[in-house]
């Protein structure tokens, strides 16, 4: 089953993806737990309907105030100004962000070739590549990128520690962007080179990595694919601030 998903992601527009699974990926997951990762993510595509799925997405889009017509084809039927650079940022850093803090699934696919923009609003249609994270893996990932954005370092290392990587701290900052955030710039190299050095991290500290880190891997480099062909820096800070308000009750 890996074999034949890798094969099917070199075949199609993933492709840029296997740069990001250097060997030493497969060196640090276990492929067991690789192959139900793939199988469960083959699977979901694989369906023709996904309704429960959508309903998940359209709340959330509706709860975040997102000019986003999800799975629809919609025409404008104004003549507006097109949404900037910094707007477009904002929507797919919210996307991100709302479905990895707010709900227990996550539609992965935010490529560039899924976006339809059209004046003030645009129409978002990605492949059925839908991620049902493992609880302790969410729950983990949460404190994370909490403690990183609220500058609580206790909880930063809290999460790190319950997904075994304190050893990986300072490396995970460094992809996360240096200084508050306020500027960040998307290169898909340094996605690559950032993830290299974590998984060789977990090969010296002889850890295993969850194996929730592949469809996360490909939900990261989807968005770092995006945000690069926009060419422009984001207040990545501040847009993380604006999700977590958008469901206060969830956190």
């Amino acid at each position: 089953m890996i074999g034949s998903f890798l094969r099917g992601i070199q075949g199609n527009e993933w492709s840029h993806f296997m740069d990001y699974l250097s060997p030493v990926f497969f060196e640090v997951v276990p492929a067991l737990d690789i192959a139900r990762q793939t199988t469960q993510l083959g699977k979901t595509f694989a369906k023709l309907k996904h309704p429960e799925e959508e309903a998940m997405i359209r709340s959330l889009i509706k709860d975040m105030h997102l000019p986003v017509n999800f799975r629809v084809d919609k025409d404008s039927s104004e003549m507006l100004t097109s949404l900037s650079k910094q707007e477009k940022s904002r929507i797919l850093l919210s996307l991100y962000f709302g479905q990895l803090m707010h709900d227990p699934l996550a539609w992965i696919d935010l490529r560039s070739l899924t976006f339809e923009y059209l004046s003030k609003e645009c129409n978002w249609k990605p492949g059925a590549w839908i991620v049902r994270w493992d609880e302790s893996f969410l729950t983990a990932m949460r404190k994370v990128y909490r403690g990183y954005y609220l500058g609580n370092d206790e909880e930063y290392m809290e999460g790190l520690g319950e997904l075994h990587l304190e050893h990986a701290a300072e490396l995970f900052r460094k992809q996360f962007g240096d200084g508050s955030q306020k500027a960040v710039r998307f290169r898909m190299k340094d996605f690559r080179d950032s993830f290299h050095q974590i998984f060789l991290s977990c090969k010296k500290a002889k850890t295993s990595l969850h194996p929730n880190f592949f469809a996360f891997g490909l939900f990261l480099s989807s968005l770092y694919e995006h945000l690069e062909s926009l060419d422009e820096s984001y207040n990545v800070r501040d847009v993380f601030l604006e999700v977590l308000k958008a469901r206060p009750e969830a956190q």
